[in-house]
């Protein structure tokens, strides 16, 4: 979560109306999906590349 994020704890995360986005069965998605109990996960596709091709140097 950045620094400037408005909710500051795990508790303003957590709420009805709030929606998280992760990549569809990555450890986010995996951990998210066992501690959130109000907040929406959005999950995403996840493009499994390897790191030499996701980086343009």
């Amino acid at each position: 979560m950045r620094v400037d994020s408005p909710p500051q704890s795990d508790e303003e995360v957590d709420r009805k109306g709030n929606r998280i986005a992760v990549g569809k069965g990555s450890a986010y998605d995996l951990f998210l999906t066992r501690e959130l109990a109000s907040a929406e996960i959005a999950r995403a596709a996840v493009v499994q590349e390897p790191a030499s091709q996701q980086l343009s140097l």
